[in-house]
Parts: C-alpha cells; structure tokens; sequence
C-alpha cells in the first residue's frame, strides 16, 4: 500500500465502522507487524506470541496509536510504524522477562561498598556483571548467632 493511500484507512479507523479498515490495514501492514516481531525475537513461536501483542497494543483504545500518525510528517507511515511497533516488541519483552533495575540510591554503590554492608541489614549481590545490565538482587541475611 502505498503511505499516500493511508489517509482513508486511517479515516475508517476512526469512523464506526472500524473492523473492516482494521482487517484491510492487517492485510496490508500485517507483514510488517510480524517482520518486526520476528526481528526481536528468538523463535516463530515467540514472534507470533509478540505479533499477537502488538495487534492487541495497536488495537488498543480505538487505535489511539495509528491515530497519531501525522501523513503531513516527516517518516513515512511504514517507517513510522516500524519505529512503533519496535518499541511494542521491547515492550512485550519487558512483560515476559520484567525490567530490573537497582535501588537509585544503592546503584552507585561499588561492590566493595556492598560487601561492607553490616550482616543484619538487606545484602545488595550483583548478579549480572556486564555494565550496560547490572542487576540488584536483595536478599536478608540473618546473623547466625542471633537467630
């Protein structure tokens, strides 16, 4: 489809009769949709359970986000659906695996100052290494000789 010819499509999106441009939009865009999908993740199975996701998220509220496509913009319509979508696989990602991340007061703590935390208050463990992902785990530590 052309991006000129998205206008009306998304008018139909828009008006009562919505499930026919919606169903004439996945014929469409709906490629595009499991591309991106299959581009995040690691199997078919998984990128149809994200396609899934991103439907129902486009789908979502009357269509609130293909509404916000602006035709007089700069991106294309495929470029800028590309660009959502992307952002719906990381976001279906986060709520199969969670997103951690550490205290803000305790994240730039060293592990040297970490370890020397006293045994009866919560214990920070670094459990993943790499810089750009460190991730906090707390767990209480009871001194031996007081229980």
């Amino acid at each position: 489809m052309c991006d000129r010819a998205i206008a009306p499509l998304l008018e139909g999106l828009r008006s009562s009769n919505a499930s026919d441009a919606w169903v004439e939009f996945l014929q469409w865009y709906g490629p595009v949709l499991y591309q991106a999908a299959r581009t995040h993740t690691s199997s078919q199975d998984v990128a149809a359970e994200c396609y899934v996701y991103i439907c129902e998220q486009l789908a979502h509220n009357r269509f609130k986000r293909l509404l916000k496509f602006n035709p007089k913009g700069r991106a294309s319509f495929t470029t800028w659906l590309r660009v959502v979508v992307r952002n719906l696989c990381f976001d279906w990602q986060r709520s199969q695996s969670g997103r951690h991340r550490p205290f803000k007061s305790l994240a730039g703590l060293s592990p040297l100052e970490l370890s020397n935390l006293p045994p009866n208050s919560p214990v920070l463990t670094l459990t993943n290494c790499l810089p750009s992902k460190a991730i906090f785990r707390t767990r209480s530590v009871r001194a031996s000789a007081g229980s």
